[in-house]
């Protein structure tokens, strides 16, 4: 069964859950807050505040009312005429129109070149319903203009949500090592300004990320961390992330948990009038419903959510279905499958939907209709399926068939040509005796049996053809199958065995730390109280303690695991350096923080950052930033 959860985490904004996280407080503070207080006025005016208190509950209502507000003549700021710009464009947003928001954002772009923080949210704006679109390379150019404009102005929140959503990139195109390195990246800035309401939904998306990874224990346990955050603070996000807790339990085989989360989150989204949410949270209970094998609750619960989700034209709508018709042919309910598919071809049609999505919903139409002896609508599901996977090389053999079919056609018709013009010829001739007459009738009865027979043999040697071909194409999709989701898999291990080991690296370093801290306390205690002890000679054998290299080999053997390569590389690169420098570039490359490297090597934190620096002209680079992404990159 295909990895479900993975759609629902991996497109975000085209789910509704994930779009509603990051609304409140996350996005909300970025995309909707372009007030006046950051173009340089003193706050907002009474028809702003109309508008914001009105978006989350009923954004045609307050799309009105910004209409209502551009259309009179009074002159206005150009703050202003920004604001109800991204305003505009934000409830388009909510009402799942992306396109419509894209252009409402460049107006307000148009408005803030003086203003480079609101230049930067209006690129950030615009990078975000790139990513709806699922226009990721779009997306990411305004992302990183974005970026560059909030470095250049010190904005650590803003940059920090910039990476959230770079992150939210990379995480649709399935990149979770990359998506993880800018989640941990933005998580540490807004710990740097301390702000819950920006660290909790960074961590509530990397939640998401080992859901993607499919890492449920772990994921609950983050999700159970924010959302006591959310009860206290946001409901309506506690309410919706409750069904990704549930979620998580679904894949974790606790359907009772899941349900009792699930059950919660249902009062409150229907408090908020969320019907998209309440869609893909009834969907999951019927999931839960397939799995305990009550078929007809678990239907029940599906055609709901998903006509819910279909009048909305939710985003979330393909992974739903796909979910839908994988259970109902897992159980053997291909009659129900092949009625649902049937339903879904209109409703699905103008909602875009990701590649990889696309090819596990032909494969599982397929398995409907081989299922209900529907073999030409089986195997064109199944090309499909394969077109979506590997396009070009199934685009060369479709190529090459087609071809194939047209010469055998073209050689038959030539045959019927030639037979046709001797016919006419016989016809052309005159006869002069019966004689004559007979053998020309004779003549034609041959030729035009001799044309059937022709024809009768081309027609079986084309349907033998034909079969051996689809035969051999068939297993070879299935294999082809098989080898894309055994590579999947082992990306998917060879990912988490990575994550762990740097996990357990850093807890490594973390707990020498404390031994080292331990010794120098030892040292100083003793040096302090001397009445009774030798303080000079347990003095010199502690400091020898130190400075064995024994008492490293468990971090060398753990970082070398990690990383096997990093330090014979940096060496090669940079041969001046010594071990020294070598296991000093090791703790810079696990990003510790200055404080903790100093616990390490026993030295204040001021004398990490001049050794730094030593190491840095060592290495003959001055600049900061290159630094680091040096480290960062060289080859583990």
């Amino acid at each position: 069964m295909p990895n479900i959860t993975i759609y629902f985490f991996t497109l975000l904004q085209a789910n509704p859950l994930m779009l509603k996280q990051k609304i409140s407080p996350f996005v909300l503070l970025f995309l909707l807050l372009l007030t006046g207080k950051n173009y340089g006025q003193s706050g907002f005016s009474a028809k702003e505040i109309q508008i914001r208190k009105i978006m989350m509950s009923n954004p045609e209502q307050a799309k009105t009312l910004v209409r209502n507000f551009l259309t009179t003549t009074e002159k206005r700021h150009d703050t202003t005429n920004a604001n109800m710009y991204v305003y505009y464009g934000f409830a388009h947003n909510l009402l799942n129109a992306p396109d419509s928001a894209i252009y409402y954002y460049k107006k307000a772009l148009g408005y803030v070149d003086k203003y480079p923080k609101s230049k930067a949210k209006a690129y950030l704006n615009l990078g975000i319903s790139y990513r709806k679109l699922t226009k990721y390379d779009t997306a990411l150019k305004y992302l990183k203009l974005s970026e560059t404009l909030n470095k250049e102005i010190s904005n650590k929140n803003g940059l920090g949500m910039v990476y959230g959503e770079i992150a939210s990139v990379y995480n649709q195109q399935f990149q979770y090592e990359k998506s993880i390195d800018y989640l941990l990246e933005a998580l540490n800035l807004f710990k740097q300004s301390n702000k819950p309401d920006l660290i909790n939904p960074v961590k509530q998306r990397l939640a998401g990320t080992y859901v993607g990874t499919q890492n449920y224990a772990f994921a609950a346990d983050l999700y159970a961390d924010v959302l006591s955050y959310f009860k206290t603070v946001d409901l309506k996000n506690y309410y919706v992330t409750l069904v990704n807790y549930g979620e998580c339990f679904y894949y974790i085989g606790n359907y009772t948990k899941a349900k009792a989360a699930i059950n919660e989150a249902l009062p409150g989204l229907d408090k908020f009038k969320d019907t998209e949410s309440k869609g893909i949270a009834l969907a999951w209970l019927g999931a839960i419903a397939f799995k305990e094998k009550d078929f007809v609750k678990g239907v029940a619960y599906y055609d709901k959510g998903l006509k819910m989700l279909y009048e909305k034209k939710s985003y979330a709508s393909h992974a739903i279905f796909l979910r839908y018709i994988t259970d109902l042919n897992e159980n053997g309910k291909y009659d129900k499958a092949t009625a649902a598919i049937a339903d879904s071809e209109k409703k699905l049609k103008d909602t875009p939907v990701g590649i990889k999505l696309r090819a596990d919903l032909e494969k599982q139409k397929s398995i409907t209709y081989k299922s209900n002896d529907a073999k030409d609508k089986s195997i064109a599901s199944l090309e499909k399926a394969l077109v979506y996977k590997d396009s070009i090389n199934f685009a060369g053999y479709e190529e090459k068939l087609n071809k194939q079919q047209a010469q055998y056609q073209n050689e038959l018709q030539r045959k019927k040509n030639i037979a046709l013009a001797k016919h006419n010829k016989f016809l052309a001739l005159k006869v002069k005796s019966e004689t004559q007459k007979k053998i020309i009738v004779i003549g034609l009865f041959v030729a035009a049996l001799a044309i059937m027979l022709a024809g009768y043999i081309f027609y079986r040697f084309k349907r033998k053809l034909e079969n051996e071909k689809m035969k051999s194409m068939t297993m070879s999709n299935a294999l082809i199958a098989q080898q894309y989701e055994n590579e999947q898999e082992s990306n998917r291990q060879l990912k988490k065995s990575l994550l762990e080991k740097q996990s357990d690296l850093m807890s490594g370093a973390m707990r020498l730390a404390g031994v080292q801290e331990n010794i120098n306390e030892m040292l100083v205690a003793v040096k302090e109280k001397e009445d009774g002890i030798d303080a000079d000679f347990l003095t010199k054998k502690l400091e020898t303690l130190i400075k064995q290299e024994d008492y490293w080999e468990a971090f060398e053997k753990k970082f070398s695991e990690a990383h096997p390569h990093f330090r014979a590389n940096l060496l090669q690169a940079y041969p001046g350096l010594n071990k020294t420098d070598l296991f000093f570039a090791s703790l810079l490359k696990l990003k510790l923080p200055y404080k903790d490297i100093g616990r390490l090597m026993a030295i204040s934190p001021e004398s990490v950052v001049k050794r730094k620096y030593r190491l840095k002209k060592k290495m003959h680079i001055e600049d900061e930033d290159m630094f680091d992404k040096i480290l960062l990159e060289m080859q583990a």
